[in-house]
């Protein structure tokens, strides 16, 4: 198994055939990423370059993958024969994400949310700033939690697997207002919890917590 950096992938990926790898003229070379007939899979049998042996991945089918093991192999068509030559699969793993940025909200300033700072009616707005392999066919779920006035645990959902609005240095990422914040216990720490899902909400990855305390 071998690792594959997310930022490594921003172009998409590269499949080699090996040189040791026999190929003869007129056979035609499949390459396959990811199981055959299973999400986030691509089939290929354009090499970048005619006659040559590497053959480009997009990278929406890379960062389907990331946090993920995957199989790429190679089959080899030979004219009148029906039954393929098929290659060893190779298992990749697409890595998690790195420098994933924290959740920014307008009404935090020195580590603290001020109910004060929000007029009565209104909202503590939030936004984003852009990640690795970022794309519109991605989900964010973002929940404010901590302690309710009735000392039980209180989640108050801000988006529930909405899908990403746009690709930019910063997007809007749901608000929430000032009557559900006056929920929380104060001079108490929220935590602003965000998680994205880059395989249609198979799975769901961790982005860093923002953590302001709860002042009136």
């Amino acid at each position: 198994m071998s690792p594959l950096l997310p930022s490594n992938a921003i172009g998409g990926v590269t499949v080699t055939i090996p040189p040791e790898a026999v190929i003869y003229d007129g056979e035609r070379v499949v390459v396959q990423w990811a199981q055959q007939g299973s999400a986030g899979e691509y089939r290929t049998e354009t090499p970048i370059t005619p006659g040559g042996r590497e053959y480009k991945v997009p990278v929406e089918k890379v960062r389907y993958h990331v946090n993920r093991s995957l199989p790429v192999s190679y089959e080899v068509l030979e004219p009148g024969v029906d039954v393929p030559h098929p290659s060893q699969a190779y298992v990749l793993k697409v890595e998690v994400l790195s420098g994933m940025p924290t959740i920014q909200c307008d009404k935090v300033s020195g580590g603290k949310l001020s109910l004060q700072s929000i007029p009565n009616g209104g909202y503590a707005n939030f936004t984003l700033g852009s990640w690795t392999l970022m794309s519109t066919d991605q989900f964010l779920t973002i929940t404010v939690e901590g302690v309710g006035i009735d000392n039980k645990k209180l989640v108050i959902p801000v988006l529930t697997e909405s899908l990403v609005p746009q690709v930019a240095p910063t997007i809007p990422a749901g608000r929430i207002s000032k009557a559900a914040l006056q929920g929380f216990k104060l001079n108490l720490a929220l935590e602003v919890r965000v998680k994205v899902s880059f395989d249609n909400k198979q799975t769901w990855q961790t982005f860093p917590t923002l953590t302001p305390t709860l002042i009136a």
